[in-house]
């Protein structure tokens, strides 16, 4: 069994939240995702990503709306209503 690494480069990080490399590095310079620099380069632990989704999750929960799609000019994340049966 792998051992998943406790770092990931911007590219792994966006393959994981399942976005572009250049949301990772908007999330980053916004400070809603946390990263280090080990020498030239910048990684993203594991457990900050575990985090990033865990924020958007209790932010739909309060306020109903599911987390959509960054969109527009990326400014910040976009929601939409939640269906109700």
């Amino acid at each position: 069994m792998m051992e998943q690494p406790l770092l990931l480069s911007i590219p792994e990080a966006g393959k994981r939240l399942g976005v572009k490399d250049s949301s990772i590095k908007k999330l980053i310079r916004e400070g809603q995702l946390l990263s280090v620099k080990i020498g030239d380069r910048r990684l993203v632990p594991l457990t900050a990503i575990d985090d990033y989704v865990r924020s958007l999750v209790l932010a739909a929960r309060r306020t109903g709306y599911t987390p959509g799609t960054m969109g527009g000019d990326h400014r910040s994340v976009q929601f939409r209503r939640r269906k109700t049966a």
